[in-house]
């Protein structure tokens, strides 16, 4: 799969939050976690979407936080808003199509949805800890302040391919093992209020 690099400082959204293994210990959607009281909870409401498209957030989906799976089959998901949601989908990574088995994405209100290929996508409501100084983070989005404490950190690639942004334009490279097409590793400042995004299936996060 060809991958360019976004020039955008918005990043481009692709993938779900499968499972965190951090200093803290191992988050994932089956554990009630502790949301830090001074940040708003998460409003998402866990729903099944079918094929189709123009599902629009704010009304056949809460806004909020999620993390995206399918039990069958793959296919695209995709979104005209701030998330700028793209990606493909499946019941497991694929690397070589791009595929990604799950994907945490913030979704904001008028947002537009659509889906094809793929009979139905699970939106699971995220569950919050925290914010982590380490560990490992499946493809998607993450608020520094939230879920990542601020701070320098070196990023490395786990698993997978893909782009790696901030929405500050603080950071926008290319993961990959293949040096002639990207780097496997990168060192950047994050700081409280941005939003990181990836799309390669596993990052690890490391802070210095």
């Amino acid at each position: 799969m060809k991958k360019f690099l976004i020039m955008s400082a918005t990043a481009l959204s692709i993938s779900a939050l499968g499972t965190f293994v951090a200093d803290t210990g191992v988050i994932n959607t089956n554990q009630n976690m502790v949301y830090a009281k001074k940040y708003k909870p998460n409003k998402a409401v866990t729903t099944d979407i079918e094929t189709g498209s123009g599902w629009l957030v704010g009304q056949d989906i809460k806004p909020g936080v999620y993390n995206l799976s399918t039990s069958t089959g793959s296919g695209n998901v995709s979104s005209d808003g701030a998330s700028e949601l793209n990606i493909i989908l499946g019941t497991a990574p694929d690397p070589e199509m791009g595929q990604l088995s799950n994907y945490r994405v913030i979704l904001k209100k008028g947002e537009s949805i659509d889906i094809s290929g793929i009979p139905s996508v699970h939106f699971e409501a995220a569950q919050f800890s925290k914010p982590v100084s380490s560990g490992q983070l499946s493809a998607g989005d993450y608020k520094v302040g939230r879920d990542i404490k601020p701070g320098r950190y070196t990023i490395s690639l786990v698993e997978g391919s893909g782009n790696i942004s901030t929405d500050d334009g603080t950071l926008n490279e290319i993961l990959d093992t293949d040096t002639s097409m990207g780097v496997t590793k990168t060192t950047v400042r994050l700081h409280k209020g941005t939003k990181l995004t990836f799309d390669a299936q596993t990052v690890q996060l490391d802070r210095h």
